[in-house]
């Protein structure tokens, strides 16, 4: 069966969706290990464009590590704004409350995802801006 280009645009849609829910529950469920396996065992993480990126599955697993330590009552959301064969854009917002200090932290910020076939991220880059305030909670 041949797709006409709207139907795999629904598809491509749909799969890079299904990849960003993945990413929302390992976040919020602060899953390091299910955060990691969203991307490829060679994939590249570039958290900020002035910073070496991550390499390698294993490095995104450390990396992803320190937030189960560091965050909680997380929520993420986001809006996909392109997909293509092999790339998705998506505008992201999030927020948590920093752990050892009580501190409200919100996130905006916009992701670039290139996939592979198997619908894993192969190159990750983002860039967002962070608001802290102080918060009436505290995690203790």
């Amino acid at each position: 069966m041949r797709l006409n280009w709207l139907e795999y645009a629904k598809l491509r849609l749909e799969t890079f969706g299904a990849w960003l829910d993945a990413l929302k529950r390992a976040w919020e469920e602060r899953d390091a290990r299910a955060a990691a396996n969203l991307f490829s065992v060679d994939a590249v993480y570039r958290e900020t464009p002035f910073e070496e990126p991550m390499r390698g599955r294993e490095a995104i697993l450390k990396y992803w590590e320190h937030v189960p330590k560091t965050q909680d009552r997380v929520k993420f959301d986001y809006q996909i704004l392109e997909v293509s064969k092999a790339r998705g854009i998506a505008r992201w917002q999030a927020s948590f409350l920093r752990i050892r200090t009580g501190v409200l932290v919100n996130l905006d910020g916009v992701m670039v995802a290139y996939m592979n076939t198997e619908n894993q991220c192969t190159l990750f880059e983002e860039w967002w801006s962070r608001q802290e305030r102080a918060s009436n909670s505290r995690v203790t």
